[in-house]
């Protein structure tokens, strides 16, 4: 699978999972933390691949966060919670 590819279910993945994300929503902010069915989810997705370098059989291309994994995470599941903007143009 080429890069597009990936990128492309990997979108759909996120979109997927987005109304599961929206209804544990109250349960992440009062626990502090994603719920263990989150997790797999996200995990079974193969979500978590892209926080691990294409050169060891992840799906990080452009590591946006050299050396730090908890950035990269935060800033993607920001992403997903519809809290970090995707517009480039709003870092221009």
């Amino acid at each position: 699978m080429d890069i597009p590819d990936q990128a492309n279910r990997l979108l759909k993945v996120v979109h997927d999972l987005a109304p599961q994300v929206r209804s544990l929503s109250h349960e992440i902010e009062t626990q502090r933390r994603l719920p263990q069915s989150l997790v797999n989810a996200m995990a079974s997705a193969g979500l978590f691949r892209l926080l691990i370098p294409r050169s060891l059989g992840g799906l990080v291309v452009v590591n946006i966060a050299p050396g730090s994994w908890a950035t990269a995470l935060s800033t993607r599941l920001m992403n997903l919670h519809g809290c970090v903007p995707t517009d480039s143009r709003t870092f221009a």
